[in-house]
């Protein structure tokens, strides 16, 4: 469409100038590409409204001379009529009525799409993981969240379940209904509970995410509400929760004005052992401290990257695929290892994610770049590194400490801490 404009515009100049000044003929015919051009962009843009709210044409024309004219109110209600529509149309033709969808972050709408944006907390299942805000705190089944947050928004059309997926942000989470004079409050809505979600780095982070914020009633629709609705498209959480700390003390956010007492947390037991090992686990050098030995995952966080009907989508080509947490006796406290190899990727997908790792159970790697069949040893630099085995809980224990169980010998002790399933890559022995 828009060469077709400038071809008819150079054509108007090339016409125009045989009976009129040069100059004058490539102004008019640059003043007709020019409003073609701009009539032509409008259309975009409609067509953009029509396929995003699912406008007639007729519709998106109304909410563009509402933007024009500023009326707020009267975009939102044609926005909301239409959708509504829908709804009434999808409910005639399957049966189902999507207002009794609850939608998830992370499975039904992406978390890319909610960077720096802000929810109202309404609810919690804290039986997702353990009580209490100490380092015990873990997940029922590792292969799920800690919990799920019921959140709303002035982004959203309804109610959507947001997944608590680091230990952090559950802690700081909990932290806020420990403290007496913030629980009640809560509890007798004289404030409202934010939470955004806001990693460290876009490509994804092994550090928590959320950050919470206690605030006045009314705080969030005041936020998105002010200079015409601008942080819709332009989200700055931090003039709602503060600077974002990502490590050493964090803490809730509580609004001055509520006259009340802020839980803190210091970086946890976690965190601080890991720097026992000076540096996360990445290349074949850091990563050889635990050649052949048995290590224990107790946290995989993939970093942006996913697997899809058994393909792995990559996130950036040059960051690691995910991190894990795991524990070695190698080792002194825990350590973090990069996942850079999409083998190994996929199989701790598999494990943690398409099977589940449950609450008797734990994962168990190897780590190797010797254990090679013959054909593969000359090209092992890319080749896959890990064994990943889901075993009964406890396993570890034996694997690494003769005498952990002495009561078991012989079969009955292999067959304590035998994988109950197991992905190793073909390549290995």
């Amino acid at each position: 469409m828009i060469i077709g404009v400038i071809v008819f515009g150079a054509a108007i100049f090339f016409v125009l100038a045989q009976f009129m000044d040069g100059r004058i003929a490539g102004l008019l015919g640059l003043a007709f590409i020019v409003v073609a051009g701009v009539a032509w962009r409008r259309r975009q843009a409609r067509r953009m409204v029509v396929d995003e709210f699912g406008l007639t044409d007729e519709e998106a024309h109304q909410l563009q001379e509402h933007a024009r004219q500023g009326d707020r109110e009267a975009s939102l209600k044609l926005i909301a009529d239409a959708q509504e529509r829908q709804r009434a149309e999808f409910q005639a033709t399957t049966g189902v009525d999507v207002k009794g969808i609850t939608p998830e972050i992370g499975r039904d709408i992406a978390w890319a799409d909610i960077v720096n944006h802000a929810f109202r907390i309404l609810g919690w299942q804290r039986d997702e993981a353990k009580d209490g805000t100490g380092d015990s705190a873990s997940a029922v089944n590792q292969s799920t969240s800690y919990g799920n947050l019921l959140v709303e928004s002035p982004i959203l059309n309804q109610k959507v379940r947001l997944p608590i997926q680091h230990r952090d942000d559950y802690r700081l989470f909990a932290s806020v209904y420990d403290e007496p004079s913030l629980a009640n409050l809560l509890g007798g809505e004289e404030a409202e509970f934010l939470v955004a979600y806001a990693p460290d780095r876009p490509e994804g982070s092994p550090l928590h995410a959320l950050h919470y914020a206690v605030v006045p009633p009314g705080t969030l629709d005041s936020y998105y509400s002010e200079n015409e609705d601008a942080h819709m498209a332009r989200p700055n959480p931090w003039e709602l929760f503060g600077p974002f700390v990502y490590e050493g003390k964090m803490q809730v956010r509580v609004s001055p004005e509520l006259n009340v007492r802020v839980p803190h947390l210091h970086a946890p037991a976690s965190t601080e052992s890991r720097l026992e090992y000076l540096e996360p686990m990445r290349s074949d050098g850091q990563w050889s401290v635990v050649e052949g030995e048995p290590c224990r995952v107790t946290e995989f966080i993939p970093l942006g990257s996913t697997v899809t009907d058994g393909k792995v989508q990559a996130h950036n080509s040059t960051y690691p695929y995910a991190s894990i947490i795991l524990e070695c006796r190698k080792i002194a406290g825990t350590a973090t290892g990069y996942v850079t190899h999409k083998v190994d990727f996929a199989n701790l997908w598999a494990a943690f994610k398409d099977r589940g790792v449950f609450e008797d159970e734990e994962v168990i790697i190897i780590w190797s770049k010797k254990r090679y069949k013959p054909p593969y040893r000359l090209a092992k630099l890319a080749m896959p590194r890990m064994w990943v085995m889901v075993c009964p809980k406890g396993a570890f224990e034996m694997m690494t400490d003769e005498g952990c169980r002495p009561d078991l010998d012989g079969a009955e002790r292999w067959n304590a801490m035998k994988p109950i399933v197991d992905w190793k890559p073909d390549v290995m022995e």
